[in-house]
């Protein structure tokens, strides 16, 4: 079993859950430029939330 990294160590949450971002593009009615943009918005604001856990 591979080894869990932690947040810490700089690893990204995966919030695609192994989608691409075309593909939750077409599944949620948006652009993938939309979609890029939103992750991207909730991985910065789910590191600034989680940060005084380091």
């Amino acid at each position: 079993m591979p080894r869990r990294r932690h947040l810490s160590e700089g690893a990204e949450p995966d919030l695609t859950h192994g989608l691409s971002y075309e593909e939750i593009a077409h599944v949620g009615g948006e652009s993938e430029q939309t979609v890029r943009g939103r992750l991207f918005r909730a991985r910065r604001t789910l590191m600034k939330e989680m940060a005084s856990w380091r």
